[in-house]
């Protein structure tokens, strides 16, 4: 009787000590699922500002061409556009696949591109030069550029859709075996000492 509860305690011991392994790896997983999680949201949010932006600059642009620009209107514009590739800069910091990266070095350049535009129109409308046909290509390079980040909004939700359904789906599965952990670990237990109290009080023969 003596060596069966030794033999229980070892695996009893056995168990725990794996169930606890197995908890703190996943928690590692869901931690590393969970951040991947924020960046893309953080991502998203970055492109939706850069798109609020462009799009800014692009009612300032038809805004300069029909009513004419005052002072205000162009520095505040300038100063816009001029932060349009901190953006980027900042979406290219973080880590991404190797196909994303490529696509938002294409974007860097094309905001790069519409950046340099946009500041050549106004520069010549500040110096009373005629731009509309600068204003005109640089508003359509602008609407490439929206469609371009649109076109990554879109994958990008698609993805963290994908991405939070499987977080939720890995926490719900770490939460039951905790679960089921709690409920068979204090039976198990109440049964091993059952055992022992049994062996102590069988009656001597």
């Amino acid at each position: 009787m003596r060596q069966k509860i030794i033999m229980g305690i070892v695996l009893a011991t056995v168990l725990f000590l794996g169930a606890g392994l197995y908890i703190i790896a996943s928690i590692e997983k869901g931690t590393a699922a969970i951040d991947n999680l924020v960046m893309l949201h953080q991502v998203e949010i970055l492109r939706e500002h850069l798109l609020l932006r462009i799009k800014g600059v692009q009612i300032n642009l038809m805004s300069v061409a029909i009513e004419g620009a005052t002072q205000q209107k162009l520095q505040s514009t300038l100063a816009t556009t001029t932060m349009l590739t901190a953006f980027t800069q900042e979406c290219t910091g973080c880590h991404h696949e190797a196909e994303t990266m490529q696509r938002l070095r294409e974007l860097d350049g094309h905001v790069r591109s519409y950046q340099d535009s946009v500041v050549g129109a106004l520069n010549l409308v500040e110096k009373g030069k005629g731009a509309i046909p600068e204003l005109y290509d640089a508003s359509i390079q602008g609407d490439h550029v929206i469609e371009h980040v649109e076109s990554m909004i879109m994958g990008t939700s698609q993805k963290l859709e994908s991405r939070t359904r499987e977080t939720l789906a890995q926490v719900n599965r770490m939460k039951g075996f905790i679960i089921g952990l709690l409920a068979v670990g204090p039976l198990f237990t109440v049964m091993l000492g059952l055992l022992f109290l049994r062996s102590v009080t069988r009656p001597i023969t």
